[in-house]
C-alpha cells in the first residue's frame, strides 16, 4: 500500500513539474515572438527617421530651389523634404547652444540654406543610401550632401543580429517545448 502511494505521489509531483515547465517554456516562446514582432516595428521607426541634408548653393534662385524640391518629391526613395533657410538654421543653433553666435560673426550667417530629405524605410539600407547620395552629389545646385553613414551601417548590422539571435532563441525554445510535450504523452 505504501509503495502504491509513493508512486502516485511521485506521478503527481512529476506531472505538476512537467505542466509548470511546459507553461514556462510556452510563455517564454510567446514573449520571444512578441519581442521579435516589435523589433520589426522598431526597425521601421528608426528607418523612417533617416535624413539626408542637401546643402544648397547660396546664389540659387527660389524658383530653382522649388524645382529641386519637386524633383526630389518625385523620386521613389523620397518620403518628403523640408527647406531650412539660413535664418531658421541660425535660430535652431542659437537655441541649441544657448547663445547668439551671429553676434561674434557680425550678424552674417555662415550657414548655407539646406533641404532635409526624408528617405523611405525600404531605401534606408547602406548600399541604397550610397547610391542615392552619389546621385545627389552630381547635382550642380548642391554644395554638399551629408548623411550619417555610420548610424545606418550600425542600425542595419544590429537589427540583423537581433533578428537572427531572436530566431535562434525562438527555435531552441520551440524544440524544448516540443520535447517536453512529447515526453509527457
Amino acid at each position: 500500500m505504501s509503495a502504491s502511494r509513493r508512486i502516485k505521489s511521485r506521478t503527481r509531483t512529476t506531472s505538476l513539474g512537467t505542466v509548470i515547465g511546459i507553461t514556462l517554456v510556452l510563455w517564454m516562446l510567446g514573449i520571444q515572438g512578441f519581442v521579435l514582432f516589435n523589433a520589426r516595428a522598431l526597425e521601421r521607426y528608426f528607418k523612417e527617421q533617416v535624413k539626408v541634408e542637401l546643402f544648397l548653393k547660396r546664389d540659387l534662385k527660389e524658383v530653382d530651389v522649388m524645382r529641386l524640391r519637386k524633383e526630389l518629391d518625385l523620386e521613389p526613395w523620397s518620403a518628403g523634404n523640408v527647406l531650412v533657410t539660413p535664418d531658421q538654421a541660425a535660430a535652431a543653433m542659437k537655441e541649441e547652444l544657448g547663445e547668439d553666435f551671429l553676434e561674434v560673426l557680425g550678424g552674417v550667417s555662415p550657414i548655407d540654406p539646406n533641404i532635409q530629405l526624408s528617405i523611405k524605410p525600404a531605401y534606408a539600407q547602406p548600399d541604397s543610401m550610397r547610391w542615392i547620395v552619389d546621385g545627389l552629389r552630381k547635382d550642380a545646385r548642391l554644395n554638399d550632401v551629408s548623411y550619417n553613414a555610420a548610424v545606418i551601417d550600425n542600425m542595419e548590422r544590429n537589427f540583423t543580429a537581433l533578428n537572427i539571435g531572436g530566431l535562434v532563441v525562438l527555435g531552441l525554445l520551440l524544440i524544448v517545448a516540443v520535447a517536453l510535450i512529447n515526453n509527457t504523452i
